[in-house]
């Protein structure tokens, strides 16, 4: 194999799976990625076993063939080159890489020991436009859990329901819950799919605005074609919690502040609660709301914002960085916070009924 790429073109596209490939050691085949070079097309592949990711690399091809390289390696020598990046296979375990007049020999593994593309299977299949799944995931993968013990909390639910037509894409860690729902053309049967979340983070680093993302929904893996960029990502097994039963729907207390306020009352406040518990206390009065943090030993922060209220008086106790994620989300002016009282769920919405969360409190 015998090709030639330009520095930005190799560099963008290695940056791309730096957060797949394994950095361990466990499994060195893992850390490489496969380079390669037939019918006139370069393509990379990257896996750690549950996502993987295949996209085309422009190069100028003199010699057809297949390397399984070190990623991070060939990153660190691209973004230390000047020019044109030549990369020549002498044998399946040495890669020539000429840059200029510097000159790199780097160890290969065999790319026969390189896992096979998995197989998404036949399946139905949904389209979004980049922005919108986008939004939907951003919008909920805040809240999906982080090593939870509870293992089908560490990704996002998608939730496909043929009869209403309706997409619901939701994230928890049993302290908080995002929900965000579409109207989607499927006619397909009735899915329940856990999508790992470190998969939607990556997902969201390969959207554009104006592309088109085709999904494909497999029975162990959920497949997105993104432009010429194939993504897999093998799903997560088990039962999510029903989420339904989980939102509130009787809180009659309604607080509505301007989102920008309140995302700094509790930046500022957070100040001192991050030297202790972590817990800012909402002090909910008609027209004020003081948000406060007492640290023992420590000190205490309080600011005091105009709000819309009319509800009797009421103290409601959060960890702060739940708080403020769930807050900032909220792009628009305003934000509705709707509570039954001081440990049950508390409600956050902002007039957009394809979008709800909920945080819980902590007992004052």
């Amino acid at each position: 194999m015998k090709l030639t790429v330009t520095k930005n073109e190799i560099k963008n596209k290695l940056a791309l799976i730096q957060n797949i490939v394994e950095k361990s050691g466990s499994k060195p085949i893992l850390s490489h990625f496969l380079l390669t070079a037939t019918s006139g097309k370069a393509t990379i592949t990257a896996t750690d076993l549950t996502i993987s990711i295949r996209e085309p690399l422009e190069a100028t091809i003199e010699a057809e063939g297949i390397m399984c390289i070190p990623a991070r390696k060939l990153l660190e020598i691209a973004r230390e080159s000047d020019a044109d990046i030549s990369l020549e296979a002498v044998d399946p375990q040495w890669v020539i890489i000429k840059s200029g007049k510097s000159k790199f020999k780097l160890a290969c593994l065999p790319h026969g020991e390189f896992p096979i593309w998995p197989e998404v299977g036949v399946g139905s299949s949904l389209i979004f436009k980049g922005a919108d799944l986008s939004q939907i995931i951003e919008k909920t993968l805040f809240c999906a859990g982080q090593d939870d013990t509870r293992y089908t909390l560490n990704g996002l639910l998608f939730d496909i329901m043929p009869g209403s037509k309706t997409l619901a894409v939701v994230g928890t860690d049993g302290h908080r819950m995002a929900v965000s729902t579409k109207e989607i053309d499927y006619s397909g049967q009735l899915r329940k799919l856990i999508l790992p979340r470190k998969a939607a983070s990556e997902i969201l680093r390969l959207l554009s605005d104006e592309a088109e993302i085709v999904v494909t929904l497999g029975e162990n893996n959920m497949g997105f074609r993104i432009g010429e960029i194939e993504f897999l990502a093998r799903l997560i097994e088990g039962t999510y919690p029903d989420y339904e039963q989980v939102l509130p729907k009787g809180n009659d207390k309604h607080l509505t502040v301007d989102t920008a306020l309140l995302t700094r009352a509790i930046r500022k406040t957070s100040l001192m609660s991050k030297e202790g518990n972590k817990t800012v206390v909402l002090d909910v009065q008609a027209k004020t709301l003081t948000v406060s943090s007492v640290v023992a030993e420590m000190g205490e922060a309080t600011d005091v914002i105009d709000v819309e209220y009319s509800a009797d008086p009421i103290k409601l106790g959060f960890n702060s960085d739940y708080l403020m994620d769930s807050v900032s989300v909220f792009k628009g002016e305003k934000v509705t916070l709707s509570f039954l009282g001081q440990v049950a769920p508390v409600l956050l919405t902002n007039g957009d009924p394809h979008y709800r969360s909920i945080v819980m409190p902590i007992r004052l």
